[in-house]
């Protein structure tokens, strides 16, 4: 039996529609919430459900593609441009992982290895999470919606914020885990390795190419996109596989 990926890979028209359809998607999604990060320049949004969504739905090269472009695309309508060269890459290369590892990487191992591995990984991003944040984005804080264009407020982060974010952000991914069989176990790690590629992705692009010393502030916010990805894309990948024919 072929999977959805087969199919649309087989079919140009399909795969144009439904690559034209999740880049849509991606930008839209991202454009709707920004929070914008002054420290580093960058935002935090909700993107990343999207892209995820993308290349578990489609495949790794409709969430490559949706995922990059859609992406750089946000980055350019909302005055983020100076992003766009390595969104472009960083998202795109995140599609790509998450379709690759859910389509293709089946690895022949139990539900429950697969279920131990995933937790580990969503435990280390959530710890790593907590440390991120209490250590270096504890204090005073400037949080801007749209890019600066719509509100802006200064705000006091408390280092128990981070902690009680990051327990229940874990406890989002293992709660995710454990109401999925096998595939959705696989599913949760691709979204783990993929989310975990854009975090060092957008640090080094940062760091060293538009030379922000402060690139490290923006972490805490990065991996807070990827678990929110994982929550939101994982139940609507699992009701849309259910509602469409492909």
């Amino acid at each position: 039996m072929r999977s959805e990926n087969d199919i649309i890979v087989s079919s140009p028209a399909k795969f144009t529609a439904f690559t034209a359809l999740m880049t849509a998607c991606v930008t839209l999604v991202t454009v709707s919430f920004q929070l914008y990060i002054s420290a580093t320049g960058g935002y935090f949004n909700l993107g990343e459900s999207m892209v995820y969504l993308s290349g578990l739905l489609f495949g790794p090269y409709v969430g490559a593609f949706s995922g990059g472009v859609g992406s750089a695309l946000a980055d350019v309508f909302t005055g983020f441009g100076f992003f766009a060269p390595g969104t472009l890459v960083i998202k795109g290369v995140e599609g790509f992982i998450v379709g690759s590892l859910s389509h293709r990487v089946r690895l022949g191992i139990s539900k429950d290895r697969d279920k131990r591995i995933s937790v580990l990984t969503g435990l280390a991003m959530g710890i790593y999470l907590a440390l991120m944040g209490v250590g270096f984005y504890s204090g005073l804080a400037t949080l801007t919606g749209g890019g600066g264009a719509w509100w802006s407020a200064d705000v006091i982060i408390e280092p128990v914020i981070w902690v009680v974010i990051s327990v229940f952000a874990v406890l989002l991914v293992l709660y995710a885990i454990r109401r999925s069989g096998v595939g959705g176990v696989i599913s949760v790690l691709s979204m783990l390795i993929g989310g975990a590629s854009m975090v060092a992705g957008y640090f080094l692009y940062e760091q060293f190419v538009l030379g922000k010393v402060l690139a490290i502030l923006e972490v805490p916010f990065n991996i807070m996109q990827c678990i929110i990805g994982i929550v939101v894309a994982l139940p609507v990948y699992r009701r849309v596989r259910q509602a469409i024919t492909i």
